[in-house]
């Protein structure tokens, strides 16, 4: 809700502060853990880094390269911390990190490792890396299967949302002739939706098409999604700025 708000680096900063202190008791390692401790350290890595911590996404960066260098079979990655560290990799990483996980996602054997570099090819934040991410979805560079996913992972990222609103406006008839039905994408697409603006768009958008087929009912989910949104905002902005500048 905040992502697009002047709030959203106060609400940043608390986040990280929230998660860098229990991560700097835990550490990073998952040695001689037990399997709570595990589970705990994965969910504070990755909310750290997801929240800037200059010690987690340092070690994450680094961790990747280390991957990157490597000449065997064997992932030097710590698998409980594989997510974060690729997706905090890429976020932080430039075009040489990404074009290693595209094409890792390519040729790998392994689905689960696939699965993950796909996700993190969305964290990107540069919008021309998205937009070429986009376009591959409609080509065979993405598998089909795979395509709608991620469309669906680049709307999450801040960055992406835009984009992929943009994308699928101006290729609603490519899509759907790819992917058949794509109502989850439209939920995706529009979930973070929240201001008088995008409710006008996504009305605007939903009446240019004479026959939505089974995304109808997606679309009609969505508005009233975004006018929840909307109510939303209106009652709780104004009572988190309160509470975030009085921290």
């Amino acid at each position: 809700m905040l992502e697009r708000t002047e709030l959203y680096g106060d609400f940043s900063a608390f986040m990280k502060r929230t998660f860098s202190r229990p991560l700097d008791r835990i550490g990073y390692s998952h040695t001689v853990s037990g399997h709570l401790e595990t589970l705990l350290r994965s969910l504070v890595v990755k909310r750290a880094c997801e929240y800037g911590d200059e010690n987690c996404t340092n070690i994450a960066v680094s961790s990747f390269q280390n991957l990157m260098q490597t000449t065997v079979s064997n992932n030097p990655v710590d698998v409980d911390s594989r997510s974060s560290v690729y997706n905090t990799a890429i976020k932080y990483g430039g075009v040489n990190e990404w074009d290693f996980a595209y094409n890792r996602y390519k040729t790998h054997n392994v689905a689960s490792e696939r699965i993950l570099m796909l996700r993190a090819l969305s964290y990107s934040r540069e919008v021309w890396v998205l937009s070429r991410f986009l376009q591959y979805t409609l080509t065979d560079d993405i598998r089909k299967q795979d395509g709608v996913d991620a469309m669906r992972l680049v709307g999450r990222n801040p960055i992406g949302r835009s984009l992929l609103w943009d994308f699928v406006r101006g290729n609603w008839k490519e899509i759907t002739k790819r992917f058949g039905r794509v109502s989850h994408l439209v939920t995706d697409v529009t979930a973070k939706f929240n201001t008088e603006f995008d409710l006008q768009s996504l009305q605007t958008f939903k009446d240019s098409i004479p026959d939505l087929g089974s995304s109808s009912a997606a679309f009609d989910r969505a508005i009233e999604t975004t006018q929840a949104n909307i109510k939303w905002m209106d009652s709780n902005f104004q009572i988190i700025k309160d509470w975030l500048q009085s921290l």
